[in-house]
């Protein structure tokens, strides 16, 4: 008798902790096969095997991992094309008068700067009240497409666009030996900039860059106070030692617009440095 309780109270045993590991419900009995989504719920069901010392100890089981699926961002609006005719688009968030102006790759091997900025994207329509009521955010990921799609730093017809806006010292030839165009403005990608800028009434500008882990103000009081106060959020050196280069959009925004404007330098031309980032960020738009 005693051998036959222990028997039965064995089996009784495997079939409770069968019972705890075993978890699926009437949503995921329609799940068969690994990372099946349904759509009833949104979410992925992802099926795995108990490994084989745990079989020692209950019956082999499927267990069930739910994970939420992220919802997709929304279409980006197209503000213009490049010298190829590739889309630039972006992101506008919020609606308030105050509007403040974020785009990377404008020089396209500076590749980091795209997934900061798509970072930064997701982050704003995943928690919209980031936002602040009197804010308007513009995102334009990739300012330079043909340069991105060559991971080359300038655009199809070989400028580089950041050297392309009409400021006073503008020339053809660009810092660094780049060609700043045959005029300023000469470029769909500058013009497009100019446009936005003008009819979105763009106050702030903040440019991304690789790799100087710095950020760096355009010579004004609001640039020099914008450029302090990102620099104390997100640890890059503030840097104001060297003069601004004549045709790019930070100088132009400030020289032409009486802006406020930063470029911020990541720490490398790869990474996205979003956890540098995202606490300044988040600071400046609210």
């Amino acid at each position: 008798m005693v051998v036959l309780l222990t028997v039965v109270g064995f089996f009784g045993f495997r079939q409770i902790a069968g019972s705890l590991v075993h978890v699926k419900s009437e949503k995921n009995q329609k799940v068969e096969n690994n990372n099946k989504v349904s759509s009833d719920d949104n979410v992925a069901v992802h099926t795995y095997n108990l490994p084989e010392e745990e079989q020692n100890i209950v019956a082999p089981q499927m267990v069930y991992k739910i994970t939420p699926i992220p919802k997709p961002m929304p279409p980006q609006t197209t503000f213009g094309y490049s010298v190829n005719g590739r889309a630039i688009g972006g992101w506008i968030f919020g609606s308030g008068t105050e509007t403040m102006f974020f785009f990377g790759a404008i020089h396209g091997s500076e590749k980091g700067t795209v997934s900061a900025m798509n970072s930064f994207a997701r982050y704003i329509f995943d928690n919209p009240t980031v936002v602040g009521k009197n804010k308007r955010i513009i995102i334009i990921p990739v300012a330079n497409p043909d340069g991105y799609a060559n991971s080359s730093r300038l655009n199809g017809h070989a400028v580089d666009i950041n050297r392309n806006f009409d400021t006073a010292g503008w020339t053809p030839q660009g810092a660094n030996d780049n060609f700043g165009g045959p005029s300023s403005f000469s470029e769909p990608e500058s013009r497009l900039i100019g446009d936005l800028v003008s009819n979105y009434n763009v106050s702030t500008m903040v440019a991304f860059h690789s790799k100087g882990n710095l950020v760096h103000p355009e010579a004004n009081q609001s640039s020099y106070d914008l450029a302090h106060l990102y620099s104390s959020y997100s640890g890059y050196r503030y840097y104001n030692d060297i003069a601004s280069y004549e045709g790019t959009a930070t100088n132009w925004l400030r020289e032409k617009k009486g802006g406020t404007a930063i470029t911020v330098e990541l720490t490398s031309h790869t990474s996205s440095d979003w956890t540098k980032n995202r606490p300044a960020l988040l600071q400046i738009i609210k």
